[in-house]
């Protein structure tokens, strides 16, 4: 989760993005309105996507989903930033089992990136919460 923050807001709990998702974990309204319908919150106002325990509690209900639905926590985080229907698509047309040559293959540049840097991010946190231990 930490990864996936990181990478959609840098930790900044009043972000807007320009498709205006907002919050930390970068949730667009028609999502968030679903999520928040699913977990049983009222979200009467978009302002509460501005509240990090909102925000993220609807972030990972809907990265759940995400991960339930492909089986895999890759496919998920690439959905989390292109859309699960495309990501459906670019499984389909995927002939091969390695995931680093998926990452690879992914024909939006944005999305590729992204899902390296939030992979990059867990390990990277992994490795320092750890340490803590």
């Amino acid at each position: 989760m930490l990864g996936l923050i990181r990478q959609e807001s840098r930790f900044e709990k009043n972000a807007v993005s320009v498709s205006n998702a907002k919050g930390l974990m970068q949730l667009i309204p028609p999502t968030a309105v679903s999520t928040a319908r699913q977990v049983g919150i009222n979200l009467i106002s978009q302002d509460m996507l501005y509240d990090p325990k909102i925000n993220i509690h609807l972030g990972i209900k809907y990265l759940q989903g995400l991960i339930q639905d492909s089986n895999n926590p890759l496919f998920a985080v690439a959905s989390y930033n292109a859309g699960p229907k495309a990501v459906e698509r670019w499984i389909r047309s995927f002939h091969g089992n390695d995931l680093d040559f998926f990452i690879e293959e992914i024909p939006y540049e944005q999305t590729r990136t992204y899902v390296k840097k939030v992979f990059a991010g867990y390990w990277t946190y992994l490795g320092l919460y750890k340490n803590q231990e």
